[in-house]
């Protein structure tokens, strides 16, 4: 008899948050175009049986030539129970669905982060946040956190 399939959003929550600004004032005197980076990844670990903590974590560095303007990092993470799922359907939930449920909440994290620290008199906020959209579902890449090949994705506590 085959497990009925079940998913269920848990607990949304904010993991860790960090912001540098290390020219701090004078950047609000500068008109720049700044070369702006991302990085998004995401790291699963199982929490309870079928439940599982994802925490998708997005970078972004705003620079112009050689200088860090600023640098935005949100742990953006959530509790969600999964059963019924095979090794791989479990995989894509967790790799896949999982962030995508808590890109949005990072997202206006880091606008809100972006706004509270005058970087829209610097640079455009929309530009980024688009930039950070576009690119999302190319660059998500899960952490592997254990050495067992079948649960690559998975570290158990």
């Amino acid at each position: 008899m085959s497990q009925e399939q079940q998913f269920g959003i848990q607990r949304i929550y904010v993991k860790d948050v960090s912001f540098e600004s290390p020219q701090g004032v004078a950047l609000f005197n500068k008109q720049i175009k700044p070369a702006i980076e991302q990085e998004l990844s995401t790291a699963v670990t199982t929490v309870a049986e079928d439940h599982y903590e994802v925490v998708l974590t997005v970078t972004i560095t705003a620079k112009e030539q050689d200088q860090v303007l600023f640098l935005v990092e949100v742990q953006q993470a959530g509790i969600f129970g999964a059963r019924g799922f095979t090794e791989e359907q479990l995989r894509k939930v967790t790799t896949v669905n999982c962030p995508t449920i808590l890109f949005p909440y990072a997202r206006q994290l880091v606008d809100s982060l972006l706004q509270q620290a005058s970087c829209r008199h610097c640079c455009c906020r929309r530009s980024i946040l688009m930039c950070c959209c576009s690119k999302r579902s190319q660059t998500l890449s899960p952490r592997t956190e254990s050495p067992h090949p079948a649960r690559g994705y998975i570290k158990k506590l």
